[in-house]
């Protein structure tokens, strides 16, 4: 009798948390099913190179900034090069698509953290639904080819296998995510620092050993220390946008503001457990600072401080539904809340996706514009310009590596603004454009079309428009 009882019990847990799954994977491919070409920005940078790659390995990129050295860690673009010869699909069909289930799968490992740190399935399965519709986590792993997907899969699975001391599966999670990303990966070796024996056996010293030598190569293998930088020759419009200044109200609704009450209470309730989850709190604290001091981008360390939050917050819920008669009555209506939420925050992804009649235009300069041409586009369509339409970009998001983004960002900026038409064709010789965008997104910024009287309109649609320069 008690056998059949615990296994209806398991069932009706793997029925939920698949249902979950379900519904996190379900909101995360819209963007897909509802847009007739891939969302993102960065996307098409990462499309392209993958693409690239699936012919060898290339040291220059000949499009992004006109031509400039590759300086991205490539393990990425392997992946996604790999998965296109596998599935013998393009990698803007097969990407979008592994990289949102690799997110959406986070919420799984979440789950199973979670039972590990609490036994309790009902605070496993809150933990779960909670990260499935949180908005935040939502923006990065939605239909949208970002590395962070891969690196919040992978982080999760290390801290499950740590916690769990499978000490083989940890090492080799964590040594597959530092090849992704050498600072999470890095983060992640160092969650194992609370589990570290008084006194070190043969197996433990040839570990560290192995792990001290990967690290070493792996930085040599990326140039991480020297070579690979984030510019600092960033103008501070575009800097505010990585680290923004959100206030409390953006933090509740990225967050979920029934997410941080809970993860506080939760955290609390763990107090006397805490040397069980370390690893956890270690998380919540370096992202906290991340957040004050703008190491890293302000949704980027949301999305890391979020992981273990859900996690108690599960156990928070759980908690105080024991302490208050009709809490759970009052978790139904939270849930349906924080999925709103969760859905509503979607139509945020619109800013990243390409319309047709841009597409189009691209299209037309891939067929044609001369080989050698550079098009002038804004930051934001740069990799665009560089994907689908095959031709060199003046400057792009990308700025791994960027030198004199400043110079570049305002002198296009000007290009766009300024009344003298002098100073528009100087800029234009200055950066060596063939052709210039002038795109829906100007038109629903109120830019004025006029500026680029001067200019020839060789392809037009809608409110999209391709001038010849020269």
């Amino acid at each position: 009798m008690r056998s059949t009882k615990r296994h209806s019990k398991v069932s009706k847990t793997s029925l939920l948390l698949l249902a979950i799954f379900v519904l996190a994977l379900a909101i995360r491919l819209v963007p897909i099913f509802t847009h007739n070409h891939p969302i993102g920005v960065d996307a098409y940078y990462h499309f392209r190179q993958a693409e690239s790659f699936k012919s060898g390995y290339d040291a220059f990129d000949e499009l992004s900034f006109g031509g400039r050295p590759y300086v991205y860690q490539p393990t990425f673009h392997f992946f996604m090069a790999a998965l296109s010869v596998i599935t013998s699909l393009p990698v803007e069909v097969v990407a979008p698509i592994v990289i949102t289930l690799l997110g959406s799968l986070v919420v799984v490992v979440v789950f199973f953290i979670t039972r590990l740190i609490s036994k309790n399935d009902f605070a496993s399965l809150l933990a779960a639904a909670f990260l499935a519709v949180m908005p935040v986590f939502i923006w990065k792993t939605a239909s949208n080819t970002l590395l962070t997907s891969v690196d919040m899969f992978l982080l999760s699975l290390a801290i499950l296998f740590l916690m769990k001391r499978e000490k083989t599966k940890y090492l080799v999670t964590a040594s597959v995510l530092f090849l992704f990303s050498p600072m999470v990966g890095l983060l992640s070796m160092v969650l194992n620092v609370p589990y570290l024996k008084k006194k070190f056996g043969k197996h433990d010293y040839a570990w560290i050993l192995f792990m001290v030598i990967f690290i070493v190569f792996s930085l040599q293998f990326f140039t991480a220390v020297e070579k690979v930088y984030i510019s600092k020759d960033i103008p501070s419009e575009m800097q505010s946008l990585l680290t923004e200044d959100i206030g409390i109200t953006d933090y509740f609704f990225r967050l979920n503001a029934f997410v941080i009450g809970f993860g506080v209470f939760g955290l609390y309730m763990m107090r006397k457990h805490l040397k069980g989850v370390l690893p956890l709190i270690l998380i919540l604290s370096v992202m906290l600072v991340s957040l004050v001091s703008g190491l890293l981008e302000t949704d980027r360390a949301l999305v890391y401080l979020a992981l273990p939050l859900v996690m108690f917050s599960g156990i928070g819920a759980v908690e105080l539904a024991k302490k208050r008669k009709y809490a759970w009555v009052v978790m139904i209506p939270i849930l349906i809340a924080s999925a709103f939420w969760g859905i509503s925050s979607l139509r945020s992804l619109e800013w990243s996706a390409i319309p047709d009649s841009e597409y189009s235009a691209l299209e037309w300069l891939r067929s044609n514009s001369p080989e050698n041409s550079t098009i002038l586009a804004t930051p934001v369509e740069g990799h665009w310009v560089a994907y689908i339409g095959d031709r060199k970009n003046v400057i792009d998001t990308h700025l791994l590596g960027a030198v004199n983004f400043t110079e570049r960002f305002d002198d296009v900026m000007t290009i766009y603004r300024t009344d003298d038409q002098s100073i528009r064709n100087s800029l234009m010789r200055k950066y060596n454009a063939s052709y210039a965008l002038y795109s829906d997104r100007f038109a629903r910024l109120g830019f004025s079309i006029d500026k680029f009287s001067g200019y020839q309109p060789v392809y037009q649609k809608g409110f999209t428009v391709v001038f010849k320069v020269a």
